[in-house]
């Protein structure tokens, strides 16, 4: 009787076996930095929002400031009252 190995009837195999080994680990890596990735937008996504609400805010008070002056201003006496 022939005694043969697993190795001598699956040639190749621990090579492939590495790759799928890289391969995994690479597909892990990617999947992180994706999540790392959608975090990062959120937040940006967040900050844009801040910084749009706190531009309205400015607006409206710029608005506001000028709508006081002009009520304000007497232009037969160019007086303030």
């Amino acid at each position: 009787m022939v005694e043969v190995t697993p190795a001598e009837l699956f040639p190749g195999r621990r090579e492939l076996e590495e790759r799928l080994t890289n391969a995994q680990r690479a597909m892990m890596l990617q999947e992180e930095s994706i999540k790392h990735s959608e975090r990062e937008r959120g937040q940006l996504v967040e900050r844009i929002g801040a910084v749009e609400r706190t531009l309205t805010t400015a607006e409206d008070e710029k608005r506001i400031i000028q709508v006081t002056r002009l009520t304000c201003y007497t232009p037969a006496l160019g007086l303030r009252g």
